[in-house]
């Protein structure tokens, strides 16, 4: 290489660098969308035994702060957690989050 070419090689160097430190430091960081603020599980659906297990929990800690809406389910106490087990579901069972008044998930077990 001659020696033009390694000073263009650094001044091309030193140019990429301060762009990217520019970039890093100056650039606003990009927003997260919020959460959403509405509590809910997710279930896998048995209908051999009309069961609900826990699958996701969003935003919910508890078993008190959800109600059967609609349809028929028992719902385990305590604290929520992932293999939580609701049982003897009949008809379309929905629920609410008494926290927020919003009604989540609806399972169909009509037979």
């Amino acid at each position: 290489m001659t020696k033009k070419s390694i000073i263009l090689f650094v001044i091309l160097s030193v140019i990429i660098v301060s762009i990217g430190v520019y970039w890093f430091v100056v650039s606003p960081p990009v927003e997260e969308t919020p959460p959403d603020e509405s509590g809910y599980l997710l279930f896998q659906e048995n209908l051999t035994t009309n069961t609900l297990t826990v699958t996701e929990i969003h935003g919910l800690t508890t078993w008190e702060d959800i109600e059967v809406y609609s349809g028929h389910a028992l719902v385990p106490t305590g604290p929520i957690d992932l293999g939580d087990v609701v049982m003897n579901c009949t008809g379309n069972v929905q629920f609410l989050n008494t926290k927020d008044q919003t009604i989540f998930t609806g399972y169909d077990f009509s037979e």
